[in-house]
C-alpha cells in the first residue's frame, strides 16, 4: 500500500525491529514554526518529501525536522510497541502518533531535559505506543 506516494510500513507479527528510512517522508522547518496541526493540515501534506536515504540523517543544523512514516499493524490484534530513535545527541524529539482520520492518538517528548519520560530506559529517545 502507498500513502501519499511513500510505501506504508507494515508491522508484522513475527518481527520487532524496522528500518523507517524507505518509509519516511521529510518536511525542514528552518524557522521551527510549525506545529502539528500545520504540519498535519492539506497544505503541508504535499510538501513532505521522501527521505532517499538509507539512514535517516540530517547533519548538524537548527532547523526542527518533521519526520513522518505511514504504519499498518499486520498483526490480528492492538499491540505495543516502541520507537527508539538511535541517536542519544539529539537535543529533543517529539513524537505524535495520528489514525487514519488524523486525529491525535498519542504523544510524547524526549530529550535532555525530559529523559526520565522515556518509555525504556535506554540512552536513546523512546516513545512507547499501541497500535
Amino acid at each position: 500500500m502507498t500513502v501519499f506516494g511513500q510505501p506504508t510500513l507494515h508491522l508484522q507479527p513475527n518481527q520487532n525491529v524496522y528500518n523507517p528510512s524507505h518509509y519516511a517522508q521529510i518536511i525542514e522547518d528552518s524557522e521551527k514554526g510549525l506545529d502539528l496541526r500545520r504540519v498535519a493540515s492539506q497544505e503541508y501534506l504535499s510538501k513532505f518529501a521522501p527521505a532517499a536515504r538509507e539512514v535517516l540523517s540530517f547533519g548538524y543544523t537548527t532547523s526542527a525536522i518533521w519526520v513522518k512514516v505511514s504504519l499498518i499493524n499486520a498483526k490480528m490484534e492492538d499491540a505495543e510497541f516502541v520507537l527508539e530513535v538511535a541517536y542519544p545527541l539529539l537535543e529533543n524529539v517529539d513524537f505524535f502518533l495520528t489514525d487514519a482520520r488524523g486525529n491525535l492518538t498519542a504523544s510524547g517528548r524526549s530529550g535532555t531535559a525530559v529523559s526520565r519520560n522515556s518509555a525504556v530506559m535506554d540512552r536513546n529517545h523512546t516513545f512507547r505506543f499501541s497500535l
